[in-house]
């Protein structure tokens, strides 16, 4: 993604000082609150679509300040999102409204925002809290470590998930008595994600190239726009899982870590062990 930044060394922006102060104030809002790298979020973008599809879904808040959050987004889920000064001549009244005002007839409390009042010459009496930038604001990362196993592949599978939530440790885990390996490693990630509440930034660590390489290769921006048909045309096989596996990604900020299997990695040993001790929980069922 390349920014017009109009707050960049080089810019030359031409509108009233207190519309430059107010940008340099919001901007270095959004670096504290969100930890932005860059100097403008508002002006104007060039992108390939298909490359920040899953970008503008994460998103929470739209209008006036979807902009903003669209390119800490991207900067979050690691896009390059890169910065070039642009001249701005602002010809018409700005468009971003950041106070509202609120009427007579008080909404109640929290309300993200109120039509005018009767009275046109109604005075600002109240402001109340409006949630902006929803769930972008700085919080520890949950990380999560998922593992598959297959015994004759296809034949009886585990899956299974360790999420370390600010330093609390909580486990998920299941079998099934027919399946192969590759769903096993996708409905762990699955599951994993499901697992966790809310809009979180997550460190998910697999050791499955099939699942870190649809990602890693944007196997799945293909897939969707071919109808879900890859390669000779055929169907895509796993669609179902692969499908919730976009979904779960989609609700999060998912950044993928690839582990080598069975190297001596401490949660990625334990996890793998889990996956196993599932699939003989099968043979204790009536």
């Amino acid at each position: 993604m390349v920014v017009g930044s109009k707050a960049m060394k080089g810019a030359n922006d031409s509108r009233p000082l207190i519309r430059r102060a107010a940008t340099r104030v919001i901007n270095l809002l959004l670096r504290i609150a969100t930890g932005f790298q860059g100097t403008d979020t508002h002006g104007l973008k060039a992108f390939k679509r298909e490359r920040l599809t899953d970008v503008a879904r994460a998103c929470v808040v739209d209008r006036d300040l979807f902009a903003s959050e669209f390119v800490i987004r991207a900067q979050r889920m690691g896009r390059d999102v890169r910065e070039i000064p642009i001249a701005l001549h602002e010809k018409r009244p700005p468009s971003t409204a950041l106070l509202r005002r609120v009427p007579r007839d008080h909404p109640a409390p929290g309300d993200p925002g109120a039509a005018l009042g009767d009275d046109a010459d109604d005075a600002l009496r109240e402001l109340r809290p409006v949630p902006l930038l929803a769930g972008v604001g700085p919080s520890p990362p949950v990380v999560l470590f998922t593992d598959g196993a297959c015994s004759g592949n296809p034949g009886p599978g585990g899956w299974a998930a360790i999420i370390v939530d600010d330093g609390i440790e909580r486990v998920v885990f299941g079998a099934e008595p027919h399946t192969t390996n590759q769903r096993m490693e996708l409905l762990a990630a699955i599951e994993g994600l499901a697992a966790i509440p809310g809009r979180r930034r997550v460190d998910l660590h697999t050791d499955s190239a099939y699942v870190m390489n649809c990602f890693r290769d944007r196997w799945w921006e293909k897939w969707e726009r071919n109808g879900w048909l890859g390669a000779g045309k055929k169907p895509v096989t796993n669609r179902d899982l692969w499908e919730r596996l976009l979904r779960e990604t989609r609700r999060h900020d998912v950044v993928w870590h690839k582990v080598k299997g069975h190297s001596g990695h401490v949660m990625n040993d334990r996890v793998d062990a889990l996956a196993r001790a599932a699939i003989a929980t099968l043979q204790s069922r009536p």
